[in-house]
């Protein structure tokens, strides 16, 4: 019970300062990917997430290279299934929902935060997100790499 009521007492405080790294890490990816948009209503969305979808990029294996530096990531929507479903349609009926194809399905990346994320982490998380999409962007075929930025001179 104590537990529940400290949580409660901390709620607007920790809405704050999730949805504040769920901004931080946006906006590094968008200075990178102007293309990347985020997912969700702009003001009903839980803030202690982070929906973006990255055209070009495969969440999947975006997902894996970033685990692989030590920064947890999922794809998809947090309610979906992915067996059983007919050849060529969404395999995430939320992301079909919202007007998402399979392919675009695919770019979606989800990140969560709570409480004890720091903006420092988050800083780290959206450096090495950034330094992943850009690899892999720079290894895509040229006609999908209009999601990333023009390099800087």
């Amino acid at each position: 019970m104590l537990a529940a009521e400290q949580a409660l007492s901390h709620q607007a405080a920790t809405a704050a300062h999730t949805s504040s790294l769920a901004d931080l890490i946006e906006r590094a990816i968008k200075a990178a990917f102007p293309a990347a948009e985020r997912l969700g209503h702009p003001d009903r969305r839980l803030p202690h997430i982070l929906s973006l979808r990255l055209p070009g990029i495969v969440g999947q294996t975006l997902a894996e290279r970033c685990d692989a530096r030590g920064v947890a990531l999922s794809v998809g929507s947090a309610c979906h299934s992915t067996h059983d479903e007919p050849k060529g349609k969404p395999a995430n009926h939320v992301l079909a929902a919202i007007g998402l194809d399979a392919a675009a399905a695919r770019e979606v990346i989800r990140l969560s935060f709570c409480r004890a994320t720091t903006v420092e982490a988050a800083r780290t998380a959206a450096g090495i997100l950034v330094e992943e999409a850009e690899r892999l962007s720079a290894m895509a075929p040229r006609s999908t790499r209009t999601a990333r930025a023009a390099p800087q001179p």
